[in-house]
């Protein structure tokens, strides 16, 4: 989702990112963006709400978030799977 969404990949392309989830409470899910490195590798932050399918860039400031767009299979593909469990 996240590799396909408008997040700004400035110095790693999209296809070396990773996420490393921070939070994962049901409702929402909260992830570093990272990318494998000898340093921290953290490019940024997002958030992720499931019920509403927005995707935010967390990274600069977190009392407003930037909104971000992507394909949105990806957000069907995501619930197919979490109810799997």
């Amino acid at each position: 989702m996240v590799r396909s969404s408008s997040f700004p990949f400035v110095y790693v392309k999209k296809s070396n990112a990773n996420l490393l989830i921070d939070d994962d409470p049901g409702e929402t899910v909260s992830a570093q963006v990272v990318f494998d490195t000898e340093g921290s590798g953290t490019i940024g932050w997002v958030h992720y709400d499931i019920q509403t399918h927005q995707l935010l860039n967390t990274s600069a400031e977190l009392e407003t978030p930037e909104p971000l767009t992507f394909e949105k299979h990806y957000a069907d593909q995501y619930e197919r799977c979490i109810r799997a469990d």
